[in-house]
């Protein structure tokens, strides 16, 4: 990340590289942002399904962090994932050799992925940051609380 002032627009910031992805790349991020742009939001989301060659993967539920992309546009890119989920966990009974499966809460946190990250958690995040971008509440949501910012 290089620092630049420019007396007209203030200090900018250009980003070559984000965890190891192009910004300009694939989801058209803007180059140039003021400091004062690094504002985010948290988006709760409900029942996104996840769906490859008609095959259901499963419909996830959790929070994302969605954050200003350029402040011309008022748009937002995806920058966290916490993904509401289970743990299956090992329950040894009062010190005897019976195990038992129990389940607990957890969240699973996804990361901005790099570009050429292809693991399960990169793909994961990739598709539930395409049912973000095409959710209108999303959109509607962060334009509402950016303006009331």
């Amino acid at each position: 990340m290089t620092l630049r002032v420019n007396p007209e627009q203030g200090v900018q910031h250009t980003f070559a590289q984000v965890r190891g992805a192009d910004l300009n790349s694939e989801h058209g991020r803007s180059q140039a942002m003021t400091a004062s742009d690094d504002w985010s939001m948290e988006f709760e989301f409900e029942d996104i399904e996840i769906e490859e060659d008609g095959v259901h993967f499963g419909s996830f539920w959790g929070t994302a962090e969605l954050a200003l992309n350029d402040p011309r546009e008022a748009d937002f890119f995806v920058k966290n994932i916490a993904i509401n989920g289970q743990k299956r966990e090992r329950q040894t009974l009062k010190g005897y050799s019976l195990t038992v499966m129990k389940r607990t809460d957890a969240v699973l946190l996804l990361p901005w992925p790099a570009r050429d990250n292809t693991t399960f958690k990169a793909r994961l995040f990739r598709k539930i940051e395409a049912a973000l971008y095409a959710s209108q509440d999303a959109r509607e949501r962060f334009a509402g609380e950016l303006e009331a910012a």
